[in-house]
């Protein structure tokens, strides 16, 4: 199916290799709801990073509907979005005069702007 939904290599390897480490996680154990809940539970005390997580339970679900296993299909973890950036991150007022100072001395006004 991701071939025919014309994937990516890399997005393809992904998938893949998600599968196959919730299949390494099961031991060959039945693919029950419980089980997809409990890996999930998994990675979240392995210490997995949200996105991560979401990512590898994506490559699952999708995994469980080309096989017909939509039971079994995890609920995404629900992330909060941060509204704001570090104050780290924010240009101080010298660095912003710089730029607006570079801008002009290039004749980029609307860089400026």
């Amino acid at each position: 199916m991701l071939f025919q939904d014309d994937r990516a290599p890399g997005t393809i390897e992904n998938y893949m290799r998600h599968v196959r480490a919730f299949a390494a996680w099961t031991r060959g154990s039945e693919v029950t709801p419980e089980i997809s809940a409990a890996w999930k539970k998994h990675l979240q005390e392995v210490g997995y990073a949200p996105d991560t997580i979401n990512c590898m339970l994506v490559s699952l679900n999708r995994f469980f509907d080309c096989v017909g296993w939509g039971a079994c299909k995890v609920r995404l973890l629900r992330i909060q979005r941060k509204l704001f950036r570090a104050t780290q991150k924010e240009l101080t007022r010298s660095e912003y005069l710089r730029l607006l100072h570079a801008a002009h001395l290039y004749h980029r006004e609307r860089i400026a702007l």
